[in-house]
């Protein structure tokens, strides 16, 4: 656990000194400062993992927390699981209070109302209505298209320190006490983007309580796939995808807020909860190997650490 309090307390102070110093600059977090902001926060993870693992080469600490260990099937459900949720998210949102669905798209453009022009927003109308695809269907290929690439380089340097370095020290856990851990500290983390207004720009403080609710059903999820998958790669992806993917679960929806519908919203979490579910019965009933009811390590980074 020593490892775990070492890069726990150096991302937390870079990150959060990041993010106070980007408050007392009076800069506006939004639009190019905001990706700017974000993709800078999200790669100090992957630059604690590499100097607390300065005596190794950027290669070798890759090859511990295994960067890559070849494809399989459960890559199909790294590129898919997102885009479910985010329909699953979509169709609990619609029965949410003030929450309706509207054919002609006129509520997600409301949600862009400050952010595009009239004349941007009759643009677009026009290109989507010219578009060869459905535009959900469309926004769906974009999704896992982009988010396992240019979204995934993004993501990697939270996945290296979430899945990679932090879920290794916390290889003794059990899986659910791993997963809740590595959840509430995956939301905390974010908490001073919150404050400046990511997510929940409407709701910041009630959005930090309901980032902490999101990233903890986010947790097993990724930890599950992580065992299946071995990959840090994947991991990335599945992230990317997922970041990719929130349009989709407002796509058709007018009214709701922030904190009630999209993936980050009451709806998401609930269908989080609906594919966690959907997950322990299948390890239960249906896998050759039980991961959810063993330690994280009884599954991976076995050969590293027979020992123990």
């Amino acid at each position: 656990m020593r490892q775990a309090k070492n890069f726990l307390v150096l991302t937390f102070a870079i990150n959060y000194a990041m993010a106070l110093g980007f408050y007392l600059s009076g800069a506006t977090y939004s639009g190019t400062t905001q990706l700017i902001m974000g993709v800078a926060y999200m790669l100090v993870p992957m630059m604690v993992v590499f100097y607390l693992g300065r005596k190794q080469k950027p290669t070798a600490t890759l090859k511990a927390f295994k960067f890559f260990n070849g494809f399989n099937l459960w890559y199909l459900m790294v590129l898919l699981l997102p885009i479910t949720v985010a329909f699953l998210a979509l169709q609990i949102g619609s029965y949410m209070p003030g929450v309706s669905i509207t054919n002609d798209l006129s509520g997600l453009f409301a949600r862009y109302a400050d952010l595009l022009t009239e004349a941007e927003i009759a643009e677009v109308k026009t290109q989507m209505a010219n578009l060869p695809l459905s535009p959900i269907l469309l926004a769906s290929i974009q999704a896992v298209v982009l988010g396992a690439t240019i979204n995934a380089l993004a993501t990697f340097g939270e996945e290296l320190g979430w899945r990679g370095y932090l879920l290794h020290s916390f290889r003794k856990l059990n899986f659910w006490r791993a997963s809740l851990y590595i959840g509430i500290i995956w939301g905390v983390w974010h908490a001073p983007l919150i404050l400046l207004g990511h997510n929940y720009p409407a709701n910041p403080i009630i959005g930090v309580f309901m980032m902490v609710a999101f990233t903890t059903a986010l947790s097993p999820i990724f930890n599950y796939l992580m065992i299946k998958t071995y990959s840090i790669l994947a991991m990335s992806m599945l992230h990317g995808v997922l970041n990719a993917s929130a349009g989709i679960a407002i796509f058709w929806l007018a009214g709701g807020t922030a904190l009630t519908v999209g993936l980050a919203g009451v709806a998401g979490i609930i269908a989080l909860w609906l594919v966690i579910l959907a997950i322990y019965i299948y390890d239960r009933l249906i896998a050759k190997q039980n991961i959810m009811s063993h330690r994280i390590s009884a599954h991976i980074w076995q050969s590293a650490h027979a020992q123990e």
